[in-house]
């Protein structure tokens, strides 16, 4: 589908990563960090919700980053307030919020 194309060529462009059933071409699952450290684009498809693969992306994608430019490096996450599984994923994991 287009939009899985779209997703394809984001993950691949992007530092990020994804979650690839065994012997599919698609992720069920994806995260993506910008040039600004912002992370855009985490997404786990419906099926596959509930499973914590949201948690492991992000704690995946934080690793990398601070591997790779340090401990101190932080990254940011714009969240809608009416996204509350988001929300909820990123405070429990001791992200916090600001203000904008």
């Amino acid at each position: 589908s287009k939009l899985m194309r779209e997703v394809r060529t984001s993950v691949l462009d992007r530092p990020g990563f994804g979650v690839f059933p065994e012997n599919q071409p698609a992720p069920v699952a994806w995260c993506c960090v910008d040039s600004g450290g912002a992370v855009r684009m985490l997404h786990v498809q419906t099926a596959h919700r509930g499973k914590g693969l949201a948690r492991i992306l992000v704690r995946r994608v934080l690793s990398a980053t601070q591997q790779a430019h340090g401990a101190e490096c932080r990254l940011h996450s714009c969240v809608k307030k009416t996204n509350t599984p988001s929300l909820k994923l990123f405070l429990s994991e001791g992200w916090e919020l600001q203000p904008k």
